[in-house]
C-alpha cells in the first residue's frame, strides 16, 4: 500500500511461471507517496526487459501488469518487484492484462 493509503499493489505468481500484479491508485499519489518504492513518476516502460527492480505508476487508475519469464517465484512481490534474468518481459495496460 502506498504511504499516503490511495494505492494498493496486488501480486500473483501463476503456476505458468508469470507474475500478474494490479496496481489500484485511487488517486495521483504525491510527494514520498508517489516515489517510494515500488511506485515511481517514471515507471517501467512496457514491453521491456527490466531485469531488475520493478516500479510501477503513481497517476490515479488502474493499470494491470505482468512479467513473463521470470523464474524466480520470490520476484513476484508486492512490496519488492523485480524481474530476474535475461528473458523477462515486463508487459502493462490499462484496459486488462496483456496477452
Amino acid at each position: 500500500m502506498s504511504s499516503d493509503g490511495n494505492g494498493v499493489i496486488l501480486a500473483n505468481w501463476s503456476k505458468s511461471g508469470n507474475c500478474f500484479y494490479v496496481i489500484d491508485n485511487s488517486q495521483t499519489l504525491v510527494g514520498a507517496a508517489g516515489t517510494t518504492a515500488p511506485y515511481a513518476a517514471s515507471p517501467t516502460a512496457t514491453n521491456t526487459n527490466p531485469n531488475g527492480v520493478l516500479t510501477f505508476p503513481s497517476s490515479g487508475g488502474t493499470t494491470y501488469a505482468e512479467v513473463k519469464g521470470d523464474t524466480a517465484s520470490t520476484d513476484c512481490n508486492a512490496a519488492t518487484p523485480k524481474s530476474t534474468g535475461a528473458t523477462g518481459l515486463y508487459q502493462s495496460s490499462n484496459t486488462g492484462f496483456p496477452s
